[in-house]
């Protein structure tokens, strides 16, 4: 049985450890502990609670006696009970050193267009101008390698990526690595999957970015310039299929 409610775990050890302290002093001037009654109806639970979170240390909850003051003490109850305390309390810290490590994404190591864009504005803490700058750089390399600077935000991924045949005004973006005659729905998936990336870019990461301020976190901000990273390798990695003379030319990206 796990611990759900550290918090409620904590609140009842704190109150065991304060009927310990009452009755300890109470035993430490001669008279009776006053307290014995309320502990012995807890002890159950803080017994529970040191099994789950403390499973290979005994402890005692109860008085024992000292062979060698000849009286009984709590001394043990109350070290028990402030340890128990002690790792509930250090229990996020404790997840922190020794929980899982996860994988660690470098900003650096982003697409050039995506992190040479926002270098100077990431070190000093602007994260949000920095998406921002980021969509706009993004954009305009798929401006330019279509040759269209007039297309904009949606609009130009979903012409860039189309699966229609280019025209003599607008050029395509294509996968190469993928045959279209022997992967025909790999190939639709590989460039819809790019068109809709880039129209969600466009209309969902930098748009709202339009008047920069600091509103976002940084966790935020490496999570957006990531999906943005993705974005610049596809567009960097494609090649421009033109229209000329009725017939599709490959020219390279």
């Amino acid at each position: 049985m796990a611990i759900a409610d550290p918090d409620l775990a904590m609140e009842q050890l704190r109150e065991f450890l304060q009927m310990l302290n009452e009755d300890a002093e109470a035993l430490a001037s001669g008279e009776p502990p006053m307290s014995t009654g309320k502990r012995i109806l807890l002890q159950p639970l803080i017994e529970k609670i040191a099994r789950e979170i403390d499973p290979g240390r005994s402890g005692t909850f109860a008085e024992t006696w000292n062979k060698k003051a000849l009286k009984w003490e709590l001394t043990g109850a109350i070290e028990t009970t402030i340890r128990l305390l002690g790792i509930l309390k250090n229990r996020d810290i404790e997840d922190r050193i020794f929980g899982p490590i996860g994988p660690t994404l470098a900003a650096s190591g982003f697409h050039l267009w995506v992190w040479n864009a926002v270098a100077s504005l990431w070190d000093d803490g602007h994260y949000e101008p920095a998406v921002h700058q980021a969509g706009l750089s993004v954009q305009l390399q798929t401006q330019l390698k279509v040759g269209r600077r007039d297309l904009h935000g949606k609009d130009l991924y979903a012409q860039a990526f189309s699966v229609k045949e280019p025209t003599s005004k607008m050029p395509r973006l294509r996968f190469l690595h993928i045959d279209r005659n022997e992967r025909p729905d790999d190939w639709t998936s590989a460039h819809e999957g790019a068109m809709h990336l880039g129209m969600g870019c466009a209309q969902g990461i930098r748009n709202p970015q339009a008047h920069p301020s600091d509103d976002i976190t940084e966790q935020e901000a490496l999570e957006q310039l990531a999906v943005l990273s993705v974005l610049a390798r596809w567009v960097d990695e494609c090649e421009v299929i033109q229209a000329e003379r009725g017939e599709s030319e490959r020219v390279a990206g």
